[in-house]
């Protein structure tokens, strides 16, 4: 833990508390924030979401994690943090029905790798204290190329905020101006009255108990504040029990940069006998409870671990709020704020000249260059509200942009195909209609002039019917519903529909009914794909040269579809369900499907999903498009 000689400490600890203490004021112009209607842009209205992605880093890190809790717990969206490294290394790919939601206090270089591919998914909003009127040349840049794009831009309190690696403004607003975002979210899907059901927050009483909590940590620290320096150089950890500790990854943060020592873990009351009780049983301890007034449980445990304590070299103190979460992280900030600058003066850390400062170059300055080809300038537009987007989805686009699109040479309509259908146990039945989806994304970056429909969700999948979940219709059903979208198609203007399927059990279909599809949807020209065991071969050939044996990349759920799928929606995959299931070796495969599935695998698994990777994802759906585009333009003579 280094320490500064003589008062060298000082001006760092002045700076420090000097923003401790504004950060009430702060927090209150945060509630204040002004949320954009509808929250995620014009483009993807709420009711449409079906997933959505948060990331950041450091501190922004645990403002994305509380977000995605919030977001899945208050409005009921599925949402994950994914990690910044994702969109370093290019695995969370784009999807039109998503919305990502990026934080960066300043838009560090590393932050601009989730915003490499903005115009791929549905919505992108930015949370940050960065602006245009003050930002460096280079994050100017960046946020006038977004704002062209159509990203969402919130702006959060802490513009300012450097000179000490830890930052408390920001952290602290970032949660207030998250909050109001969900609150906009709720109300935007359910009305003014089920927004404010879900969140009563008293800005008045939280901003109140902000100034109040220097007072409230001095009670608490009280006992303990007389046992030494030796007995706070050791890391302490911090215990919070159930879902609260996905909500306070950022207090780690606070204690790793304040005090500059290893990030301390959280642990769950449960937890802490089952290893961590041990490995500082006979060493100098403490631990901080994150706990609230009025919960039953906190009392209880709190309690239970006292009891496991040495009373000369350890202790429990207990940091109780007087607000529920989500809203007691505001005053968990607060006191563990106190705490660090109670540390930084009776240890003289110098919080101002942190050790490796200015030599985190080689990894912190990585970051994606600005688009040259479409980067504004100061004087360019922005881009006119009518045009198309550039990964030309149906779905995400009005009809006053698409008749333009029409009218400018767009001609072709992607009719993908998936299903509803079992996938093992380690994937979602959705699985065929996000492929599906993915695909017809990166057919038409491929090919000029053509627009992408939503894929169909529910196929011919009758093979899959013993397993709970799987939803079937009939060929003649199916047939039914693709001659009417064709008529649709037909309707509005296009001269081209290219219909394929990520589901095997519609090839049948398609094959046997494209005649009567091209008769009835005359003039319509329309192809379908059908040489499933072609682009099976194409895949197994892939999977081989990755060093994946074909039985394990398998005809269902093995390892090509787990790596796609890992690939588009990081967490997506249950990894600890994973398991070998039947392998194919010889024969026709389709063979081992009808009339059940299951009674040829039980786990309704053909290939060995073990050894997937995220990391191969973009190569398999590449390999998957090139057959697509090359049939696509053999048929229609463009070749």
């Amino acid at each position: 833990m280094p320490t500064a000689l003589g008062n060298a400490w000082r001006e760092g600890f002045e700076l420090l508390s000097h923003r401790v203490a504004q950060t009430p004021q702060a927090v209150a112009e945060a509630f204040a924030t002004r949320i954009p209607a509808p929250v995620f842009g014009e483009g993807l209205p709420a009711k449409t979401v079906r997933r959505v992605l948060t990331t950041g880093l450091g501190s922004s890190a645990g403002h994305a994690r509380y977000l995605a809790a919030l977001i899945e717990s208050g409005a009921g969206i599925p949402a994950r943090f994914v990690p910044s490294g994702e969109f370093w290394a290019g695995r969370s790919v784009p999807a039109r029905d998503t919305a990502l939601i990026v934080f960066s206090q300043g838009l560090s270089p590393n932050a601009r790798f989730a915003l490499r591919e903005v115009d791929g998914w549905g919505a992108v909003v930015l949370f940050t204290a960065a602006s245009e009127g003050t930002a460096e040349p280079d994050v100017r840049g960046w946020l006038e190329w977004l704002r062209a794009r159509g990203v969402v831009m919130i702006p959060v309190p802490g513009r300012d905020e450097f000179g000490t690696l830890l930052r408390v403004i920001g952290p602290l607003s970032a949660y207030a101006v998250a909050l109001r975002f969900v609150q906009a979210l709720v109300h935007e899907l359910h009305g003014g009255s089920a927004a404010s059901r879900w969140l009563d927050c008293d800005t008045e009483l939280l901003v109140r108990i902000l100034r109040e909590a220097p007072g409230h940590y001095d009670r608490i620290a009280a006992p303990w504040r007389d046992r030494g320096s030796d007995f706070f150089s050791f890391p302490p950890a911090l215990l919070a029990s159930g879902s609260y500790a996905e909500l306070i990854d950022n207090l780690r943060f606070k204690l790793m940069e304040g005090l500059l020592r290893t990030a301390p873990p959280i642990w769950d009351p449960l937890e802490f006998a089952h290893g961590p009780f041990q490995q500082g049983h006979s060493e100098p301890g403490l631990w901080f409870a994150l706990v609230w007034e009025g919960d039953e449980h906190a009392r209880f445990w709190l309690e239970r671990v006292e009891g496991l304590l040495h009373p000369d070299r350890h202790a429990l103190i207990s940091f109780s709020s007087s607000l529920a979460p989500p809203l007691a992280i505001f005053e968990h900030e607060a006191l563990l704020n106190q705490f660090v600058l109670d540390r930084v003066k009776a240890e003289g850390i110098d919080v101002g000249r942190w050790p490796g400062r200015g030599a985190d170059g080689p990894l912190y300055d990585l970051a994606p260059e600005l688009p040259k080809s479409s980067a504004p300038s100061s004087s360019s537009p922005a881009p006119s509200p009518g045009a198309f987007p550039t990964r030309a989805s149906l779905a995400a686009s009005t009809w006053p942009e698409l008749e333009a699109a029409l009218q400018n040479g767009t001609h072709t309509a992607v009719v993908p195909l998936g299903s509803t259908e079992q996938h093992g146990p380690h994937l979602p039945f959705e699985t065929d209609t996000l492929i599906a989806d993915a695909l017809a994304m990166r057919f038409c970056e491929r090919v000029e002039g053509a627009v992408h429909l939503p894929a169909v969700a529910i196929g011919c999948a009758s093979e899959h019917l013993d397993f709970p979940g799987t939803l079937s219709v009939a060929p003649d059903t199916l047939m039914a519903v693709l001659e009417d979208l064709l008529a649709s198609i037909r309707t509005h203007g296009f001269s081209r529909a290219y219909v394929f399927t990520a589901h095997g059990g519609n090839v049948a279909l398609l094959r046997g009914a494209l005649d009567r599809l091209v008769e009835v949807s005359d003039p319509l020209h329309v192809v379908a794909f059908t040489d499933h065991s072609h682009l099976t071969q194409v895949l197994h050939d892939v999977a081989q040269g990755l060093g994946v044996e074909p039985a394990s990349a398998g005809h269902h759920a093995g390892e090509i579809e787990t790596s796609i799928l890992a690939g588009l929606l990081p967490g997506v995959v249950r990894g600890e369900r994973l398991a070998q299931g039947r392998l194919h070796t010889h024969g026709d495969p389709q063979e081992l499907f009808y009339p059940s599935l299951r009674e040829e695998a039980a786990s309704g698994v053909v290939g060995d999903p073990r050894d997937a990777s995220a990391a191969r994802s973009a190569t398999y759906l590449d390999a998957w498009v090139e057959v697509l585009v090359e049939h696509y333009l053999r048929a229609y003579q463009l070749a």
